[in-house]
């Protein structure tokens, strides 16, 4: 087994007690895509599929997918079933200003 497959197993075990725990006191625990097993579409639905539990949800963030090189809207569409917050990001340019506001 590789680092990458070690470290999956230990997210199986780790995310069952943790959702035994969410379960027990009404709590969802969502994973945002941030880093490198959650930044990206496959390994974040890999994820997701270590547990079978209504209490394990995503927190989407369209900033850090969008950093990681993945379209937001395809990342979303593919993890919209399991999302339950997300936090939507734009960019403007500094020298941008609203539609009559004085400069």
């Amino acid at each position: 087994m590789d680092d990458r497959e070690d470290a999956y197993a230990v997210m199986k075990v780790n995310l069952r007690a943790m959702l035994e725990c969410c379960a027990q006191n009404g709590i969802y625990l969502g994973v945002e895509p941030h880093g490198p097993y959650t930044a990206h579409k496959q390994s974040m639905l890999r994820i997701m599929e270590l547990q079978d539990s209504p209490w394990l949800k995503v927190n989407f963030d369209t900033g850090n997918s969008y950093l990681a090189g993945e379209d937001p809207y395809e990342f979303l569409e593919a993890v919209r079933t399991g999302s339950f917050t997300s936090t939507p990001r734009t960019s403007r340019s500094p020298r941008a200003t609203p539609s009559g506001a004085k400069s």
